[in-house]
């Protein structure tokens, strides 16, 4: 198992500060870090996010439906995430620079709305 209280390089505490922007927006939804030492966040019980590095640069996984794994893997930038990929899950690596955050911000709502409570949808819904 991983260190749960590793040390993040500099580039990734730029991501997560990102992400943890992006994840503002989404009502409901909390950081956790994971027995690898992994940023999780999560709607109830649902994991939309993990964040940890592979050789030295942030990789971000997002959890997404098939179809839409399916399009952003044709784009280069992103990949099926090992071990939870054949779920939908995709990755991108890079530093925040790197990150193509509106499009990481479309697959948080996307999937936000898919899985979150009907009442925290309703909120974000009203937020709009």
């Amino acid at each position: 198992m991983g260190d749960r209280n590793r040390q993040r390089s500099a580039e990734e505490i730029h991501v997560l500060n990102h992400l943890r922007k992006v994840c503002s927006a989404l009502p409901g939804v909390t950081e956790t870090v994971d027995g690898h030492g992994h940023a999780t966040f999560r709607v109830g019980t649902k994991t939309l996010a993990m964040l940890g590095e592979s050789e030295g640069s942030p990789s971000l996984g997002l959890k997404t439906d098939l179809p839409t794994q399916a399009e952003l893997v044709k784009r280069k930038d992103f990949y099926p995430t090992p071990y939870v990929g054949q779920h939908g899950w995709v990755s991108t690596e890079g530093s925040e620079k790197d990150i193509d955050w509106n499009i990481v911000q479309m697959i948080l709502a996307a999937t936000y709305r898919r899985v979150a409570p009907k009442r925290l949808v309703a909120q974000l819904q009203d937020q709009s």
